[in-house]
């Protein structure tokens, strides 16, 4: 019984310095886009945390560290993927791909540090004449996001007085 609770609280402070974020999700249908709207990725494939919602499109920082995050897109013929990751009201980092009469893809990464709280999240982008209209079926996602904690950072205090 004693190892037994010794082996719970062990695996518990490991957990707890060694805290596993990570989520991946992709579009799982057609989809268009006007300028400023969240793209919200649907299908999630891993969501260690709970920190992506796939209703609003948001990953809400559980840990504190440094993160990668991945987002990849695809258009559907003759018109736009043009897409931004932001950080909290930040832009970090975008994606464009555009062919006529043919489908584009783009890809990007970065790795930022997060604060518990803080929410990243990737936006459309409508450029005149080519709105953003991404491709996808449950059977063909092309279009994701991913993000998985590197490194957590832990804040040191400073004690009162030094």
């Amino acid at each position: 019984m004693l190892t037994a609770i010794l082996v719970t609280l062990v695996l518990g402070l490991a957990r707890a310095q060694n805290p596993v974020v990570s989520f991946s999700a992709g579009l799982s249908h057609h989809q268009a886009f006007v300028a400023d709207d969240n793209v919200v990725f649907d299908q999630v494939f891993i969501n260690e945390g709970g920190a992506y919602s796939s209703t609003s499109g948001l990953f809400t920082c559980p840990v504190s560290g440094i993160y990668l995050f991945q987002f990849h897109a695809l258009s559907r013929e003759s018109s736009n993927a043009w897409m931004e990751l932001y950080h909290n009201a930040d832009y970090i980092a975008s994606v464009f791909a555009h062919a006529e009469q043919d489908y584009a893809s783009a890809g990007n990464s970065a790795i930022i540090k997060v604060t518990k709280g803080d929410t990243v999240y990737i936006k459309a982008v409508d450029a005149t004449g080519y709105p953003v209209n991404l491709y996808g079926a449950t059977d063909e996602v092309y279009n994701t996001f991913s993000g998985y904690l590197l490194a957590p950072v832990f804040e040191e205090i400073t004690p009162v007085g030094k």
